[in-house]
């Protein structure tokens, strides 16, 4: 559904959701930004956090997570919805853990996480694997490092396999 040409020229985090739906079985690539952007995410501590948490939703069969990476003001995923828990819900449910663990972690308080998520749901196989490569290539991009599996926070790194559900997409196709 297309927003009113006054809300497209003013994008703001908190409208994004109006009027969407969540499909399960869709694949949707999220973004996901601190309300304030310091670049606090790509640490050790505060990415294992989300990285556990994105674990927590595969083992309990809400997600299929097929690439993510944890830049330092945002986090970006690709993932399959497999559970009945609509998106909104979900992001929101993981919003509030993170952001009272990390607001801990940084010796913080009040609001971690900007009101809503960026969300675009993939139509296509082709539009999954460049959303794929997008979300993998971004450290690579913005000159984080030379190659995109030298990034120790996103799924092109080898030691983060463990968290990808790629054979499951393999099997789907």
């Amino acid at each position: 559904m297309s927003q009113p040409p006054n809300e497209r020229s003013q994008p703001h985090a908190s409208t994004l959701r109006a009027g969407r739906w969540s499909e399960t079985f869709g694949c949707y690539a999220i973004t996901k930004c601190p309300r304030i952007r310091e670049p606090v995410l790509a640490q050790r501590g505060p990415a294992e956090l989300i990285l556990s948490s994105l674990d927590h939703l595969r083992k309990t069969g809400l997600i299929r997570l097929l690439a993510f990476c944890i830049m330092p003001d945002h986090y970006h995923l690709l993932m399959f919805l497999t559970g009945n828990t609509p998106l909104s819900d979900l992001m929101r449910s993981v919003g509030k853990y993170t952001a009272r663990r990390l607001n801990e972690m940084l010796n913080r308080s009040g609001q971690f996480w900007e009101e809503g998520f960026y969300d675009h749901r993939c139509r296509s196989e082709e539009e999954s694997e460049d959303r794929m490569c997008y979300i993998e290539h971004n450290p690579a991009r913005a000159e984080l490092v030379e190659k995109a599996e030298d990034w120790p926070y996103s799924s092109a790194h080898p030691s983060q396999a463990r968290l990808l559900d790629r054979d499951w997409y393999a099997e789907m196709k």
